[in-house]
């Protein structure tokens, strides 16, 4: 099912202290513009709830040349875009760390949390060794034990 798509005038906020704020970040001016919907109307199957604020800041491209940047707040069957009216935030790089720490900003202020997490979502290559010139297997990174 396809969530309604609200377009706020202004910036919406919460003051109410939620256990998480959740950023997803994805990079999607590329061939990842039909994976990003696909995923938004994932994460709006399930929706933001009391205890949980699930955020996106999209970066992709609109009628296959106009690159443009949208915040979503993320309800059950509703994406809200609260960015709407705010052309300045509209036409952010993704690839700047001066725009992931204004995204970060943006959720951090509009929407206090106890704790947040970031989810940085673009091609999912994985960790690159810089040193060695090499992507890293993400199971060198963990060990298990069964004993515990």
């Amino acid at each position: 099912r396809n969530p309604t798509i609200i377009q706020e005038p202004g910036d919406i906020h919460f003051t109410k202290e939620k256990e998480w704020t959740i950023i997803i970040y994805m990079a999607a001016d590329n061939d990842l513009a039909n994976f990003a919907r696909k995923n938004l109307i994932q994460l709006a199957s399930i929706g933001s709830n009391e205890r949980v604020n699930i955020l996106v800041q999209l970066d992709t491209t609109i009628q296959r040349k106009k690159k443009v940047t949208l915040r979503y707040y993320v309800e059950e069957n509703k994406l809200t875009i609260t960015n709407y009216n705010d052309p300045a935030s509209q036409q952010m790089d993704s690839g700047s760390p001066h725009t992931l720490i204004d995204c970060c900003r943006w959720a951090i202020e509009n929407f206090p949390a106890k704790n947040y997490m970031i989810d940085l979502w673009n091609h999912g290559i994985g960790i690159i060794d810089i040193e060695r010139r090499r992507m890293l297997n993400p199971s060198e990174l963990f060990t298990f034990n069964p004993q515990h």
